[in-house]
């Protein structure tokens, strides 16, 4: 419905223009009335009607005046001027403030309705003209927010490398980047395959993430893109390094950023920041310190994580120092020595973590001593179920595992269990073995077979001429 308003000095005018015309029928509302130009201003502000109906001749400001203020501030607003024959050369003056029409006093009804059904036809069109233009003007915007995306994701990926093209690609698109960070957010959680249903759930969130990000960053010049399904980046330019200092900003608005998805989105992610850089060339090498930084969470508590902090504790590790201590393991292990073995296992770990090992190299090495621990109870006629619950899904564990922390409780449990299995075995074996020399003693003067001890013992013959070369490295022949 179009708002109206309806100003003349005269009352009687006023009212029967509001009173004898049926607004309603023309989808109309008169939304206020003023007696002069200046009030009329004011409501201008206030009210901002559709169609203004004025009457030339006014105190204080009169017609032209105010179409003329309508045409410079208002320019959606239209106007229709009511004039006698006395002043009608004096109304067309009006005609470069786009005034809809001039209706002679008295007025004509039909005419002035004829003159509303122009004003709401041009209102109309400026709207639909309005709407192109925006509806131009988004897509433009998407269009170059999907060619930023793409020329950060050719960056990353490494598609993008010679620094010439990158600058010109950046002058085209109008990027700037003077020195910068690269942000990753990563959701947290395991890497097994989830459905559709689950995948655009997290592909909503990250959208909602990313328009928070640019909500929380927007007073820097900043480009976020969707990496993966579980990943989001934004690469912050900043022209003064000195005033605000960047990193204190950029940590302290991670942490809003993680307020946000933890209190609305209730989603884990972690978030890494990359060290600083200046050439755009160099932004696949920031986002893969950033990247790196998400996976410190496998290390400490905490879901922001910064690359300068953890850099400095990069060292080359010796990889035959951990294979020494997984032999150590096993040897304690098989020699009864259970403390000695957790003792080194701790030890093992405490080397990685010192390191900040790759986890795939952390996780690779718990397997590893899985299975020796499996091969460790097969050669005592023992399997891994024997020793653990849940024997089944130790290897699925160790894989799943998103700390360090768990994954040393999973081996110490293991290795405890593992030794538990042996030191009760061992104990069966030395009565086995005892049982076996004092039926000997008592029996020394009698031929004795080795099927015949395996029976006495109920166990396999050959198992245990090997349980006694272990034991007490006596071999018995058949």
């Amino acid at each position: 419905m179009f708002r109206v308003m309806i100003v003349d000095d005269e009352h009687i005018i006023r009212k029967g223009l509001i009173n004898f015309i049926d607004w309603e029928a023309l989808d109309c509302m008169v939304l206020c009335e003023a007696d002069n130009g200046i009030l009329a201003k004011e409501l201008l502000e206030s009210k901002k009607p559709d169609i203004v109906i004025a009457d030339i001749k006014m105190p204080g400001l009169d017609g032209i005046k105010l179409a003329q203020y309508i045409h410079e501030n208002n320019p959606l607003t239209k106007i229709i001027l009511l004039t006698g024959y006395s002043d009608f050369e004096y109304a067309k003056s009006a005609i470069k403030y786009n005034v809809v029409d001039f209706i002679l006093k008295p007025s004509n009804t039909e005419q002035l309705i004829e003159a509303i059904h122009k004003a709401k036809t041009l209102i109309q069109e400026e709207q639909m003209k309005a709407h192109r233009v925006l509806d131009l003007e988004n897509r433009i915007k998407e269009n170059l927010v999907e060619m930023h995306e793409k020329f950060f994701q050719d960056l990353i990926n490494g598609v993008l490398v010679h620094p010439s093209r990158i600058l010109n690609k950046m002058d085209k698109l109008k990027i700037q980047l003077h020195h910068f960070y690269v942000l990753v957010y990563k959701v947290d959680g395991t890497d097994t395959v989830e459905s559709d249903g689950v995948l655009e759930r997290k592909g909503n969130i990250l959208l909602e993430i990313k328009s928070f990000i640019s909500l929380i960053f927007k007073d820097f010049d900043h480009y976020t893109i969707l990496v993966d399904n579980k990943t989001l980046c934004t690469v912050i330019s900043f022209e003064d390094l000195c005033c605000p200092q960047p990193m204190p900003v950029i940590v302290s608005r991670s942490e809003e950023i993680l307020n946000f998805v933890n209190n609305f989105l209730s989603i884990p992610i972690s978030i890494g920041i990359s060290d600083i850089h200046a050439h755009p060339s160099e932004v696949q090498k920031a986002f893969h310190e950033a990247h790196k930084c998400v996976s410190y969470k496998f290390y400490e508590d905490g879901n922001i994580f910064v690359y300068s902090s953890f850099h400095s504790k990069e060292h080359h590790l010796e990889e035959i120092v951990v294979y020494q201590y997984i032999d150590k393991i096993i040897k304690h292990l098989e020699s009864g020595s259970t403390l000695k073995a957790l003792e080194t296992l701790s030890q093992l770990f405490e080397y990685q973590r010192a390191f900040t090992y790759p986890i795939e190299h952390v996780k690779t090495t718990s397997i590893v001593i899985c299975s020796l621990c499996v091969k460790l109870l097969n050669n005592y006629n023992l399997k891994l179920c024997d020793a653990i619950t849940n024997a089944d899904q130790i290897y699925a564990n160790i894989l799943n595992c998103e700390s360090i922390g768990k994954l040393y409780d999973t081996l110490e449990g293991l290795v405890q269990s593992v030794g538990t299995a042996l030191s009760t075995l061992n104990t069966q074996h030395s009565y086995i073995v005892q049982k076996v020399i004092e039926y000997i003693k008592e029996h020394y003067h009698a031929p004795i077979k080795l099927d015949h001890l395996a029976d006495l013992v109920h166990m396999n013959s050959c198992y245990l001429s090997r349980l006694f070369s272990r034991v007490n490295f006596i071999i018995f022949k058949p």
